[in-house]
């Protein structure tokens, strides 16, 4: 079941990414039944983004922003990301048994894993957000129907152009929203939180593997400008050491920024907390970050549960 939608399949779980009503098919485009906003493929890809998120995203409505506005951030972010794709091109890339591609130290098996606990014995919707061109279906548990959205899709047009802030996924739709190597790519953590829980069915999972840092490190990184990077990365030099501050002081000095948000442990899982009860933790501890596998469940509206470390 883990191959993608057919067509009739795919529009029983879209949604309106604005109002999240049902979606019906024009010709060429998808229209809202109750806002009618009107959707269209580009570049072989369902573009479901709204029309106030896409002039965002593209920058058309930056005119005297400020430059620590979120998408500015986000689109710096990117530029930053490519950047760095483009210096490790024509190195040997490591490849799984799988055949997915790994540059951050994650692991298929533990991510595989992780998948399979958090659909449990259910099948159904499987959404990942931030999925690039869609190889991490090669993981998903078979008896789920995997569905990718990314806002600057990959490959031969089997993902939705979507952003995590505006899922155009139905309420109570998945059983699994899952996200790789993505949740720092996000523009409005605690939004595309809560569209996580708005698209689970009751007791659905959200699954991360996600990279964070020591807390000077992370600080380095957050800069917003290469000044003030070159600033912090100087003082993180007593608690990360020369070598990691050496690495600090030359990323701010000739890289861009390739991250929306740099999280410590403690941070990334405060902020899961609000809206999802947290399951498991586990860690890997990489050279330079550590990688969390991290399960959590749909919290039941109205109680409140206390988690302890």
């Amino acid at each position: 079941m883990n191959a993608g939608f057919g067509e009739e399949s795919l529009m029983s779980v879209l949604a309106c990414p604005g109002c999240h009503r049902r979606l019906a098919r024009e010709g060429a485009v998808l229209r809202c039944v109750a806002c009618e906003e009107t959707f269209a493929r580009e570049g072989g890809y369902w573009t479901l983004v709204t029309a106030k998120t896409r002039a965002a995203m593209l920058g058309e409505d930056a005119a005297g922003r400020a430059s620590d506005d979120p998408w500015t951030q986000w689109r710096s972010a990117m530029s930053g990301l490519e950047a760095w794709r483009k210096r490790q091109r024509g190195r040997r890339a490591h490849t799984h048994s799988s055949g997915v591609e790994r540059s951050d130290g994650s692991s298929d098996e533990r991510t595989r894993a992780l998948l399979e606990r958090a659909a449990g014995e259910r099948d159904g919707l499987l959404v990942d957000v931030g999925a690039k061109d869609g190889r991490m279906r090669a993981l998903a548990p078979s008896r789920c129907f995997y569905l990718a959205v990314d806002p600057s899709p990959k490959g031969e047009g089997s993902v939705l152009r979507s952003v995590a802030e505006e899922l155009p996924v139905a309420d109570r739709s998945a059983v699994v929203v899952f996200s790789h190597a993505a949740f720092d790519y996000f523009v409005e953590p605690e939004r595309a939180l809560r569209e996580a829980s708005r698209v689970l069915v009751d007791g659905g999972s959200l699954a991360l593997v996600v990279s964070v840092l020591d807390a000077p490190i992370a600080r380095a990184r957050s800069g917003r400008s290469r000044l003030e990077r070159l600033w912090l990365a100087l003082r993180a030099l007593p608690s990360a050491g020369v070598r990691a501050t050496a690495g600090l002081v030359g990323d701010a000095l000739f890289s861009q920024r390739a991250h929306v948000h740099y999280y410590t442990r403690d941070a990334l899982i405060a902020l899961v907390g609000r809206e999802f009860d947290l399951v498991e933790v586990s860690e890997v501890r990489q050279s330079a970050s550590t990688i969390l596998y991290v399960l959590a469940r749909k919290r039941a509206r109205g109680r409140l549960r206390v988690l302890e470390r």
